[in-house]
């Protein structure tokens, strides 16, 4: 930066441009020029509101986004992540400047200027998370190498204003690094947005609770652990075969009572909001609560079935239109005489019937869900999407909820599809009574058996958005048609809800309607 465009304190960082590439630049001659510890300091620091209003704008426009993702939402994912990345490292490079270790103001300028670095790289973890992304390799390093520096200068505990968070959150560099390791063992991948939220706030409320502490020679290895030398966050303890200067328990017994309270106090009929949980409903919160709490105080979370590593290939197929195409083929089923028809796509990705078949390896498996993968660029699928998929040691197809999604750094896509009971069976189905002005096309769904061994109950799966609890349908299999009530929703995903229902006498209803395509 040039001193005819820069002068001390005067660089007008609240006239930013709204735009990306500017900030961009901004940042790289902020980097490359050489500035006293002081300017540098001020400058970093009123840079931050203007980067809040970016990452706004930027963020909504790949948040909760099907995957791989657009090339302008890619464009926009990745300035962010830059900004972040320029930020942490030009606080990093302030820090080396602040050479008077004997000032009164250095041990607090260093804390906040550390828990600045710390922040933004923190902003480049959860930003990841917030985009179902693999984390870039080296990310865990760069984040304990600035805790590191913090315990070295004795300041990780110090207290540190920052504008930028709530008032609830106590802000130190041992806060911040916990935060992360916080929301990283809560299994990201598998939250939704509306979780993730929450789980973020938790985690800022709560880290204070949590101490990092050396691990002593006589005492035994801790069942988790984070090593400072690994690229990695908290992990089982039972990796580390011995004990190294660089390894840190998680002191987590406050935390745990911190919880416990909270719950009971939701059981006793306080409202979230009331004791600072969030806006979300009490049930809603009460088990996301009970979920994270496990990973939080480092308490064995026994797995419900067993995963067995796999190989092989299965075929997947996604869109409702798409699936049901397949499945009247796969069932051997009389194709229904008006399908495919308008299919409401809600928030998912739409796709045709003539959608092609895609291979994906298969991971690994349980008797729940199949853990699978794909190395190529191929369509898009979204977190809580349906698909329907077919093991390559299997005549049929299933269908399956994708509870679980994450791009790796090379595209590619592994994805943790949770089974839906039984062998589906395609059908058409319309409302009885069509409202006013409404659309009484037949739409695809499918029929779940019970499964009386999972306590399942028969089902109907549906297209988001379009039927309700106690309505009346006309179903159709091809051969004839019936009258079901739809009656509790058991399973809602991003493009489909599913339903038990039960049938009724049938009426003079149980045709295709006129105004079926």
């Amino acid at each position: 930066m040039s001193p005819e465009n820069q002068s001390g304190n005067e660089f007008a960082f609240s006239m930013l441009p709204p735009g990306a590439d500017q900030l961009g630049r901004l940042l790289d001659n902020l980097l490359a020029a050489r500035h006293d510890p002081d300017t540098y300091f001020t400058l970093l620091e009123e840079a931050r509101s203007p980067l809040r209003l970016i990452e706004d704008e930027l963020s909504r426009r790949y948040l909760n986004r099907p995957l791989p993702l657009s090339e302008r939402s890619e464009r926009s994912f990745q300035q962010l992540i830059a900004a972040w990345r320029k930020m942490a490292e030009a606080y990093s490079q302030c820090a080396e400047l602040q050479h008077d270790a004997s000032a009164a103001h250095y041990p607090v300028r260093m804390a906040i200027i550390l828990h600045r670095s710390l922040h933004y790289i923190g902003k480049i973890i959860l930003e990841h998370f917030n985009a179902r992304r693999e984390l870039p390799a080296g990310i865990w390093m760069d984040l304990h190498s600035r805790f590191i520096r913090a315990e070295q200068l004795g300041v990780a505990l110090i207290p540190v204003n920052d504008f930028l968070e709530s008032d609830m959150h106590s802000n130190h560099c041992m806060a911040t690094y916990v935060k992360l390791l916080l929301v990283d063992v809560s299994s990201p991948y598998s939250q939704s947005t509306r979780n993730l939220i929450l789980i973020r706030r938790w985690a800022g409320m709560w880290a204070s609770l949590v101490g990092v502490q050396r691990i002593d020679d006589d005492i035994q290895i801790p069942a988790y652990v984070v090593d400072l030398a690994k690229d990695a966050g908290l992990h089982p303890g039972a990796s580390a075969t011995h004990l190294e200067a660089t390894l840190r328990r998680l002191d987590t017994s406050r935390l745990g009572i911190q919880m416990h309270h909270a719950m009971n106090q939701l059981r006793q009929g306080a409202q979230p909001m009331e004791i600072g949980l969030g806006e979300d409903s009490s049930r809603h919160v009460r088990h996301l609560l009970d979920q994270v709490s496990r990973p939080w105080t480092q308490a064995t979370a026994p797995r419900r079935f067993r995963r067995f590593p796999a190989s092989g290939t299965a075929r997947v197929v996604f869109g409702f239109d798409a699936m049901h195409h397949y499945l009247i083929g796969d069932s051997g089923a009389p194709a229904l005489p008006v399908l495919p028809v308008q299919h409401h796509h809600g928030r998912g990705q739409p796709q045709s019937w003539d959608a092609p078949i895609e291979q994906w390896e298969i991971i690994n498996y349980s008797a729940t869900g199949f853990r699978l993968g794909r190395a190529s660029i191929g369509q898009r699928l979204a977190y809580n999407q349906l698909i329907a998929f077919c093991p390559h040691d299997s005549q049929h197809f299933m269908l399956g909820q994708a509870s679980w999604l994450m791009q790796e750094q090379s595209g590619g896509l592994i994805a943790g599809i949770s089974v839906l009971p039984g062998l589906p069976r395609p059908v058409g189905v319309h409302l009885l009574e069509v409202p006013p002005g409404e659309d009484g096309s037949l739409r695809p769904a499918f029929l779940l058996p019970a499964v009386p061994a999972i306590q399942a109950v028969e089902s109907i799966v549906l297209p988001t958005g379009i039927f309700d609890s106690d309505q009346v349908l006309v179903m159709h299999d091809g051969q004839g048609g019936c009258q079901v009530r739809l009656d509790r929703p058991l399973q809602r995903g991003r493009d489909f809800e599913r339903f038990s229902y039960f049938p009724v006498t049938p009426g003079p209803a149980d045709s295709v309607p006129e105004n079926a395509p």
